[in-house]
């Protein structure tokens, strides 16, 4: 038995890692893509129907400018049609630290329709900036997972390449010694 076969054991986390790299670029690509503004202000969004998060960025840029601020608070209000449209707190941490942009979920709120909503914000903790979009975590899911899943496979593999080789060679060095 050859031990080529080690590196087919590799095969499954090469294809994990290519998952988990494709994944990652695509989360890359939604965080650049976030409408932002800068707040104290306020900013008109066009949005899908479906639940959507507002992210308060501690690094951010819009339209050429950096912002740097790492703790700000800011009281918020959403209107589409001149209705208001209810914001509450995010239940849960999530966070990102990706291509010159960094944040953490605050605010959720659901669109019935596709819509053009207002945001309105207030701050006096100095200018920063709020981003509007989905929730990460599937795309995160699908970028771990399979990575781990990959690892687990190519050691599995490594491992049964290993123990089929060793009877392989015990095999050969009996039949010699006969």
């Amino acid at each position: 038995m050859s031990r080529a076969w080690y590196l087919a054991a590799l095969v499954p986390i090469a294809l994990a890692g290519l998952i988990a790299t494709l994944a990652f670029l695509r989360l890359v690509d939604r965080i650049d893509a976030m409408p932002r503004m800068v707040v104290p202000g306020e900013h008109a969004f066009a949005l899908p129907a479906g639940d959507h998060i507002v992210y308060a960025e501690s690094r951010s840029h819009v339209d050429g400018v950096a912002y740097a601020n790492e703790s700000f608070a800011v009281q918020c209000s959403m209107s589409s049609d001149g209705a208001p449209v209810p914001l509450s707190s995010h239940g849960s941490r999530m966070t990102y630290a990706l291509g010159g942009y960094a944040g953490n979920a605050i605010f959720d709120f659901t669109l019935d329709k596709p819509a053009t909503v207002k945001l309105a914000c207030e701050t006096t903790d100095g200018k920063g900036v709020l981003a509007v979009g989905k929730s990460f975590a599937l795309t995160i899911v699908v970028a771990v997972v399979p990575l781990v899943l990959g690892m687990l496979a190519a050691g599995a593999a490594f491992l049964i390449v290993f123990m089929k080789r060793r009877r392989y060679l015990a095999l050969v060095a009996a039949r010699d010694n006969t």
